[in-house]
């Protein structure tokens, strides 16, 4: 009944255990985890069904188990050495070292979403972000050095915000040079 789509969703892990004063976290605070078998049979079905260009991993942060993660992206790498499907996903400026941003890259992964919310690390403390610019810094590096664009969103207007910290915001946002950029 419905037209083909060229981006389709997948959620692999529900929920986040952070505790961001600005977000709401809409899928709880206890993390919930789909057996890979199942994430997989579901790509391997949207595949077949559909022939999407694009599949959207809604997790609201990709990646947050190690092995798991490591685990998916290999699985995600041979599933799609033959389909060029590209993946997108959402995460934290924490999550991803130079190896996790290769190996995502190698399973397909094109953009990468990334909640850095402010250039003031005053600011990320009040908003209990548990990041720091460097780590931003960092995450855009090994992301742009593996390949992957980089989306990144900002959050004016959070606990402890003025002119001076937005500036600072303004700064990174053209220091990181994402290919894309939201700010709420």
């Amino acid at each position: 009944l419905f037209r083909r789509l060229d981006t389709y969703p997948v959620i692999s892990e529900r929920g986040c255990p952070y505790a961001c004063v600005f977000c709401s976290r809409n899928l709880g605070k206890s993390m919930n985890y789909r057996p890979l078998d199942h994430v997989m049979a579901e790509l391997e079905w949207l595949h077949t069904s559909f022939s999407p260009r694009e599949i959207y991993f809604e997790d609201e942060t990709f990646g947050l188990v190690e092995s798991r993660t490591n685990d998916l992206l290999d699985r995600m790498e041979s599933f799609n050495r033959d389909k060029q499907i590209f993946f997108k996903a959402q995460t934290r400026v924490d999550r991803v070292t130079l190896e996790r941003a290769q190996r995502m890259r190698m399973a397909g992964f094109g953009y990468v979403e990334l909640g850095v919310e402010s250039g003031d690390d005053d600011v990320l403390e009040q908003a209990q972000k548990g990041t720091e610019i460097q780590q931003v810094l960092a995450c855009v590096s090994n992301l742009k050095q593996a390949g992957i664009k980089v989306w990144a969103n900002f959050v004016i207007g959070l606990p402890g915000e003025s002119k001076a910290t937005v500036r600072n915001s303004m700064r990174l946002a053209a220091r990181i040079n994402p290919h894309r950029l939201s700010v709420a």
